[in-house]
């Protein structure tokens, strides 16, 4: 029984960390980060300001929290696309596809992020942007040990695995970048077609069938 409370009690405290961490998202998309205070939080979440202090020490912290969240969904499903498919060919497409369905189902948070921290008008004495990277750079590494396999097994021209991996990404990020701007023009449906064209069809061996 005392187990089951604890449970419910963590439970509780889970969800208004996050409901807490939706409305600072909110507010900071809207208004940008310099222009919200903590009370605005508390007062928009309908929280004791104390509440968001329990949770977070300050308004950098309750941004990080956000961005290391988002960091953490695309490293979770992009490490499981890699795993799915029958070859390496499919385990990269599953990843562009994967890779932008949490894209674009996390816009607000992509977009404050390269507002606030690319943009350079944001400094994250907290060490952010390096752990962001650091998990960037394992997906960047698994993308090169699937090129690598798939240019064991013959699937892939023998080309260098970490350019190849560094170019997918690149692209991909363009094409993602592009369908933000401007979604009607850029359909990511389309864009996934495209990358096949420009990137896969230069890269596969001549005899591979696509499945």
């Amino acid at each position: 029984m005392k187990e089951k409370r604890t449970a419910r009690r963590q439970e509780y405290k889970d969800r208004q960390r996050q409901e807490i961490m939706d409305e600072a998202l909110e507010l900071f998309s809207a208004r940008g980060y310099h222009q919200v205070s903590m009370q605005d939080i508390a007062q928009s979440a309908e929280f004791a300001v104390g509440t968001l202090y329990k949770f977070f020490k300050n308004k950098e912290e309750l941004y990080r929290a956000i961005i290391l969240d988002l960091s953490e969904k695309f490293g979770s499903a992009l490490g499981q696309a890699l795993g799915q498919g029958v070859d390496e060919y499919e385990r990269l497409i599953s990843y562009l596809k994967i890779g932008g369905e949490i894209f674009m189902a996390n816009t607000q948070a992509v977009s404050l992020y390269f507002v606030e921290t690319r943009g350079a008008r944001f400094n994250l004495r907290a060490g952010l942007d390096e752990e962001v990277l650091s998990r960037y750079d394992q997906i960047l590494e698994r993308l090169s040990k699937v090129f690598a396999a798939g240019i064991k097994n013959g699937i892939f021209r023998s080309l260098d695995p970490d350019y190849l991996a560094r170019s997918l990404d690149s692209l991909a990020s363009t094409f993602l970048f592009a369908w933000l701007d401007d979604p009607q023009k850029y359909p990511y449906e389309k864009s996934l077609r495209m990358m096949d064209e420009i990137f896969f069809h230069n890269i596969l061996v001549a005899d591979y069938v696509k499945s």
